[in-house]
């Protein structure tokens, strides 16, 4: 007994009970806490799609205007037959699409030669034509995106005819240098192998063009020529457009000491006419601009072909996204598995850096149809390569239905590029073959235009059963793949502009697709000639179960479970699995 003569062991006995009680109760609320703690810290790693910007959540949808659709019946497409498309586009999932050129123009270069950047061309229709394109658009929550042509105008430009004129503040305007008649300044080629000069009887000088004689180059040392440029912009960003694709970007400016270019075995080595570093500040400019404009925010995408790494960083840096060619030059019909992660890796891993946002086309006006390129029976892999890939797909009109290459003969074709060229090498240079017109119905016409009128370019032979009409009651064709796979990107999975390659041989290539706190997405594509099977349950995808999401055809089932641990593909077939994961 203790001093107050009770048992001491009896003390000992209450204090333990008392203890073990408080002891539970603690453990009970840190569990509690935990388990709150865990739960908040869960949603806060989540990856959160919602402060995205517009243009990496949707793919773009390039339209060639005047081969989509004709409605006033003169055979060339038209910003109403745009119009009367938007719900087509909504029908596939398109929220963003970006618009050749519709300005003024002499139509040399199938308008990229522009007489006047603030009118519509009308052939095109008119200013309140395109007005009503972006209410339309604006009502169905689709963004527009206009090609802009800033390196070089028409000759038939009133700025030009000044210039030429040597009239008060457009003296300077285009690249003008001193010469003799016959004897251009130097050795400077044009896209299509002649000189860039051309002599000017009326002022006694030379001027520079990059692309056709019609195209002088604007002289971009002229502080001038910034000014008006940027009042271009800004009278389309005023109407509401959401972005511009900026054309022939790298030609912006050239040497001025006119040194020859020097060249190897036929091979420029040191250009005096691309990528000039005084381009950048340029950019930037365009890019403050554009930053003035936030409802909704605007983007600039730039035509930035045959660049390197460094340069395409520089590009970024100021303010642009370069458009990535690499699955239209680099990609041919026997690059396999293996080749294929190559040309992927060095573009996301070794060209970009973390921050900057990836982009991928398969096509394009100027480029052979992929499905032509590469083959129709590749069309579908390609389409799921295009659309599981991280950053901006852009898809190019008639993709998604399958189109190919059309044959035009000489007489047929319209393409000055070519046709400058004669009937014995206008095939190397002609764009026409994938400018046909877009293939919506099996009538007459094909439902571009109507029956009694000729359009611009003859239609594909092939338009009676590769259109909108038929293959939108084909639940197996490429048009519901293409709607399948635009609806399956909008997982946060496909959100991030990270992927990490799985399995990968000379047939398979495969890719995992996540985000933090999101199903992860394991997509497969065969791109050999037999059937394989493969184990894909090892890293990263790190588990045996899941589900189809989607596959290139009916052959299997959406929906239906996946060993991952043997995974039979056919040649030229992809599918994407939802992976699941054990839950301990």
């Amino acid at each position: 007994m203790d001093a107050e003569g009770d048992p001491k062991e009896h003390c000992c006995s209450k204090t333990r009970c008392s203890v073990i009680v408080f002891a539970f109760l603690l453990v009970s609320v840190a569990v509690l806490c935990v388990v709150t703690f865990t739960g908040d810290v869960r949603k806060r790693v989540q990856y959160d799609t919602s402060d995205l910007q517009w243009w990496k959540t949707t793919p773009v949808y390039q339209i060639y205007p005047r081969s989509f659709k004709d409605t006033n019946g003169d055979g060339d497409g038209d910003l109403n037959g745009i119009t009367e498309k938007l719900s087509y586009l909504s029908y596939l999932g398109i929220k963003a699409v970006w618009i050749s050129p519709f300005y003024k123009s002499p139509m040399k270069d199938s308008g990229y030669d522009i007489s006047n950047y603030t009118e519509v061309d009308p052939r095109f229709g008119t200013m309140d034509d395109f007005d009503r394109l972006l209410e339309e658009a604006k009502k169905k929550d689709i963004k527009v995106i206009i090609d802009f042509v800033p390196n070089h105008t028409s000759n038939e430009s009133e700025w030009f005819v000044d210039s030429e004129n040597r009239e008060e503040g457009y003296d300077d305007f285009y690249v003008w240098v001193n010469g003799t008649s016959g004897t251009p300044p130097n050795n400077w080629k044009n896209t299509i192998g002649n000189s860039a000069w051309t002599w000017s009887d009326k002022r006694q000088q030379y001027y520079y063009h990059n692309y056709l004689i019609e195209q002088p180059d604007l002289n971009y040392r002229n502080p001038n020529v910034i000014s008006v440029i940027q009042d271009v912009m800004r009278f389309w960003l005023d109407k509401g457009v959401a972005g511009f694709r900026i054309d022939a970007v790298v030609h912006l400016f050239e040497s001025e000491n006119l040194h020859d270019q020097v060249e190897e075995d036929g091979k420029t080595i040191q250009n005096e006419t691309v990528n000039l570093p005084e381009i950048f500040p340029v950019i930037q400019g365009w890019k403050k601009l554009l930053d003035t404009y936030s409802d909704p925010p605007r983007v600039m995408f730039s035509e930035t072909t045959s660049v390197d790494k460094d340069i395409v960083k520089k590009y970024y840096d100021a303010g642009t996204i370069p458009f990535n060619f690499d699955l239209v030059k680099k990609v041919n019909r026997t690059c396999d598995g293996s080749c294929m992660r190559d040309v992927i890796k060095e573009y996301t891993k070794e060209t970009l850096r973390s921050d900057d946002w990836p982009n991928f086309l398969t096509g394009s006006h100027d480029f052979s149809r992929v499905a032509t390129r590469l083959g129709e029976n590749r069309a579908r892999a390609m389409a799921m390569l295009l659309l599981t890939l991280p950053g901006t797909p852009v898809i190019y009109y008639g993709e998604e239905i399958g189109m190919t290459d059309v044959h035009y003969t000489f007489n047929e074709s319209r393409d000055t590029f070519g046709l400058r060229l004669g009937k014995d090498g206008y095939l190397s240079k002609t764009r026409d073959p994938e400018r046909s017109p877009m293939q919506w119905t099996s009538g007459v016409k094909a439902g571009f235009t109507n029956q009694s009128v000729t359009p611009w370019l003859h239609l594909s032979s092939e338009y009676a059963t590769v259109n909108v009409q038929v293959l939108k009651a084909n639940a197996s064709g490429i048009l519901q793949l293409y709607k399948n796979l635009i609806e399956t990107r909008r997982h946060p999975s496909f959100e991030t502009n990270t992927l990490e390659f799985a399995v990968v041989t000379s047939d398979i290539l495969s890719y995992v697709r996540n985000a933090e706190g999101w199903q992860t997405h394991l997509v497969v594509i065969n791109l050999g000639s037999k059937s394989v099977t493969h184990d894909f349950s090892s890293g990263p995808v790190f588990s045996t179960k899941g589900k189809v999401a989607i596959t290139t055809d009916d052959s299997i089932q959406v929906g239906q479970d996946v060993d991952l641990s043997s995974v039979s593909v056919g040649s030229n077939q992809g599918i994407v699995v939802a992976v699941t994961y054990q839950e301990h």
